[in-house]
Order: structure tokens, then sequence, then C-alpha cells
């Protein structure tokens, strides 16, 4: 009887153990790993950067802000740099003597309208300071649409595809499943509760075909989007807008036949584009990695009267302990949002944000973690980058200044909430549910039943409870009248150019527009120097690495309840693509 015992007890004793002994030894060894790459850093940038650089960039692959870093990357002596470290590097590399150029990799890529918008005014400021910018592609599309990489594409001085690729400059297109009657033929039903007509996230999920609202939507969205697709493009090659409306309908070409039309300026290789960027630079030119000039060239200690920015990234849906899967962790963020209003080495904050929604508890709770930070005196400035809609804008909001891009899609002022109903399925399948519950509404949440018309009278108060603090979150940190709010709200999803002409925005750019902003809210002198730095600085300080332990997967087991989104819900759909 005891023996049992004993042997329990002592499994349970040997597991602690080695629960302990994995967890010091992972931490002995981030840590070692830690100091290594960081003696391998400092030893690699003892050797001089050379007088004539032309850096590469590949924009084929995600350049999408990262809100963790990942682990691995921590070791790298030239850490892969996101969107944000993009664009400052090709903002230093132009104020860089040493850079003549800039020769980067492209495709069809998939970065979003508006983070490619950003991207492409940054590649104009480079070649505006004097440099020149190649770009060289295999093909744009393949078979398919290119239509997103050749927009990036054409910011550049000179474009060079394979001869055995294509331009696929097809034209943009939505398409969008309407699953209501595949659902209603498996016995599924929506309920749905939603402030007002145009917040038509669910539509896919409940509808047979759109709404007379999200048709609308989706039209304007796409006619602005065209719209700036279109006069980007025919203004950097030179083209009328009509004329290149005409290309645009008639392709997608072969390359030969872009030669001809002059949507490229020539046909070759990327050894033969490297090889003529090294000759225009000089004899002598090296070529460098965009990665390994940032990371051999970070700024020193800021001089006396540096206006010292933290950016922090913030990307994807809203919520409260994700467990490790991709969104914002509203603790995470507002933990990170307090450590830098305590924090005597940072000045103002840049939050990065790209957000389809999410829980509206968790998007008010990082909205009140900015209003600490500026009641501290520390300016907050956003910049949204593809999407800052819905739980996004609510965030956003809370800010001093908001920026987007003409493309970005913000707004979505509203509120829905549902759940499917799996009462007929059940009955098709012969499957029968026994319920005991003590409560009248004790069923509401269940997906077995739809709900009660006293429990919808609720969830119709609860919404609209909801949707009235949006409302008036937004009117007071705004300072627009309620009524203009109004207008403007019911889910209304707007791109950057509408929504700074409706007063949702302070302006149009984004990470270097902040720059001029920031000594403009600490009452500094026009042209104050501004630095910029990733927060926390230390990607592997105590609460960085604890928020990497929970994320282990042998620390503890995987949770699924977390796995359905709140009833709380306010997303809509994801970025926009040029498709």
């Amino acid at each position: 009887m005891i023996r049992p015992v004993l042997r329990r007890l002592a499994r349970l004793v040997i597991g602690f153990l080695a629960v302990v002994g994995a967890t010091t030894l992972a931490l002995l060894l981030l840590a070692s790993l830690a100091g290594w790459s960081l003696w391998q850093r400092i030893a690699e940038r003892s050797y001089a950067v050379p007088e004539r650089l032309v850096l590469t960039l590949d924009l084929r692959g995600s350049l999408a802000d990262r809100s963790q870093i990942a682990p691995w990357t921590l070791f790298e002596p030239e850490p892969p740099l996101d969107l944000t470290d993009t664009l400052l590097a090709l903002d230093a590399a132009a104020r860089d003597p040493r850079v003549r150029g800039v020769v980067a990799r492209i495709d069809a890529t998939s970065h979003g309208f508006a983070a490619a918008q950003e991207l492409r005014d940054a590649i104009l400021r480079f070649r505006a300071s004097g440099r020149f910018a190649f770009v060289h592609a295999d093909s744009f599309g393949g078979l398919g649409p290119g239509n997103e990489g050749y927009f990036l594409a054409t910011a550049f001085d000179r474009i060079v595809l394979q001869p055995e690729g294509t331009l696929g400059l097809t034209g943009l297109a939505l398409e969008i499943p309407y699953l209501g009657g595949l659902l209603e033929r498996l016995g599924v039903e929506g309920e749905i509760v939603q402030r007002e007509e145009y917040k038509t996230a669910f539509e896919t999920f409940v509808a047979r075909q759109p709404s007379p609202a999200q048709v609308e939507t989706l039209d304007r969205l796409l006619e602005r989007v065209e719209q700036q697709w279109l006069v980007a493009m025919a203004q950097s090659r030179n083209l009328a807008p009509a004329a290149l409306r005409s290309l645009v309908d008639g392709g997608p070409w072969t390359a030969q036949e872009a030669l001809a039309h002059g949507l490229v300026d020539d046909l070759g290789h990327l050894d033969e584009v490297e090889t003529e960027a090294k000759a225009r630079a000089g004899g002598d030119a090296e070529l460098w990695p965009l990665a390994r000039f940032a990371a051999w060239t970070q700024p020193k200690e800021p001089t006396a009267g540096t206006i010292r920015v933290a950016v922090v990234r913030a990307t994807g849906p809203v919520g409260f302990v994700l467990d490790g899967g991709e969104g914002i962790d509203a603790d995470e963020l507002v933990d990170l949002l307090d450590q830098a209003a305590d924090d005597e080495e940072v000045d103002a904050l840049l939050l990065r944000l790209d957000s389809p929604g999410g829980a509206p508890t968790a998007a008010a709770a990082i909205a009140r973690a900015i209003e600490r930070l500026r009641a501290v005196g520390k300016p907050v400035v956003v910049s949204m980058e593809n999407t800052a809609a819905s739980g996004g804008y609510w965030i956003a909001a809370a800010a001093d200044r908001i920026l987007a891009l003409p493309g970005t899609l913000t707004g979505s002022i509203g509120v829905i909430a549902g759940k499917p109903v799996l009462a007929r399925l059940w009955q098709e399948l012969d499957v029968h549910w026994a319920r005991f519950a003590r409560g009248r509404h004790a069923g509401l949440a269940s997906l077995h039943r739809p709900w009660e018309p006293e429990e919808r009278a609720r969830i119709e108060a609860m919404v609209d409870g909801l949707y009235q603090l949006f409302l008036a979150h937004v009117a007071t940190r705004r300072e627009l009248p309620p009524e203009r709010v109004r207008t403007m709200a019911g889910g209304r999803v707007h791109v950057g150019e509408e929504a700074l002409a409706l007063g949702l925005v302070d302006a149009l750019g984004g990470v270097l527009l902040a720059r001029q902003i920031f000594p403009e809210l600490l009452r500094r002198p026009a042209g104050t120097p501004v630095q910029f730095g990733r927060y926390p600085r230390d990607a592997l300080d105590l609460r960085s690495l604890a928020r990497l332990l929970r994320r282990l997967p042998w620390l503890g087991e995987a949770r699924l309840e977390r796995a359905a989104p709140p009833a709380e819900f306010l997303a809509i759909a994801p970025p926009l693509r040029l498709r």
C-alpha cells in the first residue's frame, strides 16, 4: 500500500526536477548563445566599412513587422529586417556618403498595399538623395498577377526583368466566398448582432451573397486603391494614366512585350544588374546586404538634446492571453508601454500598428496604457500600416497623432457579435445533447440552440452599449462632434486618404514622417535630432525572456479553450492585397 504511494511521489519529484533542470539548461544555453553572438558582432564590426557600398535588398519574402523577435534571430550577426527596420535602414543609407546605390530583388510580393506604398516612398526618398536604385525580377507573378510587386518596382530608376519572365500586370480583383448556402445545407445557422449595417465581417459565413452595404464598401475601396495604384505607376514610368490603363487591360505580358511597351527598362539576369551597379558606384565598390549595413552602422549613444523614441510593433488581432498564438497580446503590450513610461531613457513612443481589430476590452486596456504614457509627458504617435481598423482604431485614437498611408484600411467603428448554431446539424446526425443548467440564461453561449428572445435582447443591449462607448471614445480623443462621428461610423471602412479628410487621422505618411512630428509634440525646435530604437532595447531582458519561456511548449500544456474568438469581437477582413 505504501510502495505505490512512494513510487508516485518519486515520479512527481523526478518530473519536477526534470522540468526545473530543463528550464535551467535552456536559460544557460540562451545566455551562452547571447554572449557568443554579442562577441561575434563586436568582433565583426571592428573591421572598417568599405568606402563605396552598393546595398542589396530582397523584397520577395515577408517584411511584416514582428511584435516579438524570433528567439533564434537574436544570435545572428545580421538579424533579418522587418518593415520598420528596412525603412529606417534605407533612410540611414540615404545619409551615408559611403552608400552609392541599392540593388533589390523582387517578385509578385505580398506585403499589403499600404506597406508597399511605404516601401515605395522610402525608395523614392533614397533616389532623391542622389543615389541610384536598381531592381531585378525573375518574374512578376509567373502566370498569375504581379500587381503589387510591379507597383513597388516602379519606384526604382531601373527595372530589369529576366528574359524568360513575365509581367502579371492584370488589374485588381477581390474574391470573397459566401458560405451561407453550404452551411445551411450542413445544418449550421448563424446568430449575428451588429452595429451597424456596414459592420459586415460575418457575412461570409452567414450570407449567400454580399449585402448592399458590403457591395458599396468593397466597390469604393477597390476604386480608391486602383486610382492610387495607377497614378503612382504612371508618374514613375512617365505614362499617361489612360495609356497605363490600356496596358493593364492588355496584360499579362511576356518580358519582351513589357520591354517594348516601356514597362521595364531592360532584360537581363541578376548578376548582370549587380555588375552594372558596381561599375556605376566605382570599380572597388562592394555589395553589402542592407541587413549587414543596418547591423554594422547602428547609431551610437545619442548626443545631448536628441529625442529618444521607443519603437514598438503591434501586429495582428487584439486579445488577451494568446498563449503563443499570432496577434497582439494586450497584457504584454500594456506591460511594455508601462515599462516605457517608467524608462528615463525614453522621451516618446512610436507605435507601429497593423491590426484588423479584436476584443474591445483588450483594445481599451492598450488605449489606457497609451494615455498613461501621455500623462507623464511622453507623446505617442501611432503609425498605421496595412490595417488599423475597428479595435485597431480604438487603440490608435488614444495617441497624440495618427499617421496612415493613403491605402491603409482604417475606421470600421462598430461592434459585431455572434455565434454559430449547430442544432439542426446535430438533429440530422441524430446526435442528442443533454443539458443541465442553473440560471435563466445559463445556455446563452451554447452552440446547440439559438438565442431565446430575452437572451437576444440582452446581447443587443450589450453590443449597443459597447458601440456607444466606441463612439464616445473616438469623439473625445479625436475632438470631433459626436454626431459627426456617428455619420462616419456604422462599421464603415475607409482608406487612409478618406480618413484624413474625415479627421480620423492627422497626416498621410509613415515612420519617417513621425521623425518631423516628435519635436513639435515635445516643444523642441524643428530639426531636433530624433533617434528611433526598437523597444525593448535588449531582446533578452528579464521580461522578454519570461515571455519567450511562456511560449515554449515543454513548459506547459497547450490550452485549446482560447481557440474560439471572444464574443466581443470587432475585427474586419484581412489587409487588402493587390491580386
